[in-house]
């Protein structure tokens, strides 16, 4: 499964492909809005991408129940770290 990060300026996203089921957090990339699925006799649409890990960024609320991505520097290839954050997460 692929894996993106996505920074929408509030939240620092990994995103994917899987199935997005009642309550879980997704972005619409088409109107770049984080949403909760309450209703799940929705039916996935392509620019619909599951959140799966989150980095609140400005203050921004904890989006509950998604896992939270630890905190990084400036200096720091964020790239680099949330992809070796994913691989510890796959092994668990």
């Amino acid at each position: 499964m692929e894996h993106k990060i996505i920074n929408t300026g509030d939240y620092l996203l990994i995103v994917g492909d899987s199935e997005i089921k009642g309550g879980d957090w997704y972005i619409d990339l088409n109107l770049k809005q984080i949403f909760s699925k309450s209703n799940p006799q929705i039916s996935k649409i392509e620019w619909q991408k599951k959140i799966i890990g989150h980095l609140p960024l400005n203050n921004s609320p904890i989006l509950e129940d998604v896992d939270l991505l630890p905190k990084f520097s400036k200096e720091e290839d964020v790239e680099k770290k949330y992809k070796s954050y994913l691989k510890k997460q796959k092994k668990q």
